[in-house]
């Protein structure tokens, strides 16, 4: 198989294998370490899962777990994209509430929402649930918490993402607890970006990489 990260040809018995449990589902968890970027990734089913088993499985998590208020840390990462008073900006995977864009759009900023699996909101004017709908956009700068970790393929996600900049000046910034094998008792976590595992994924897309602490800038010039 191939990296979901850095691309390469690896096979899962040269892999480190790290085993937790899910307290959400009540399932076992099995994930791997690529042995050339180092990303811890799985579990393989969840990956794996159709886009209909994973919208099944968030609104179900979100009847019972109750999710942190986002804004501190989404208002931090969007001030790391922030180059345009006029420039038009993506919230990316906003989450259940969707309260960062209604605060940042009342101080006067252009900033839409996308949230595949929102079961709220769904009429609200500015916000996305169909990734086909983001190639009607170009953004001054694209900004998440807590995402990059969830996504079943960061790789073609950010190729995506990219096209939607407006120019070589918009850039991305994506916050991320799990740049670090950590909160792994969960079968939603998907990748942990250890050692540079980040840097090989920016070099793959083609953009250039600064990390600052738990935010990763990816930008072009």
């Amino acid at each position: 198989m191939k990296c979901y990260i850095c691309g390469n040809e690896i096979n899962l018995t040269d892999c480190e294998v790290l085993q937790s449990h899910c307290q959400f589902r009540n399932i076992p968890l099995v994930r791997y370490k690529c042995p050339i970027c180092h990303v811890v990734f799985g579990s393989i089913e969840m990956i794996n899962s159709t886009p209909e088993q994973l919208r099944e499985y968030h609104q179900a998590i979100y009847q019972t777990y109750t999710e942190m208020e986002p804004y501190g840390l989404e208002s931090i990462a969007f001030n790391q994209v922030f180059t345009e008073p006029t420039g038009t900006y993506l919230n990316f995977g906003c989450g259940k509430y969707n309260n960062t864009t209604r605060h940042l759009r009342s101080m006067g900023y252009d900033v839409y929402s996308y949230e595949p699996f929102s079961s709220y909101d769904t009429e609200y004017e500015f916000l996305i649930t169909d990734p086909n709908q983001l190639n009607n956009y170009k953004f001054d700068g694209i900004f998440s918490n807590n995402v990059l970790d969830h996504l079943q393929n960061p790789y073609e996600t950010l190729c995506l993402l990219k096209s939607t900049l407006k120019n070589e000046k918009s850039t991305m910034c994506h916050k991320t607890d799990a740049y670090q094998y950590n909160i792994h008792w969960t079968s939603f976590h998907l990748f942990f970006f250890l050692d540079n595992s980040v840097q090989f994924l920016a070099d793959r897309i083609g953009m250039k990489l600064n990390q600052i602490g738990d935010s990763f800038i990816f930008y072009n010039e």
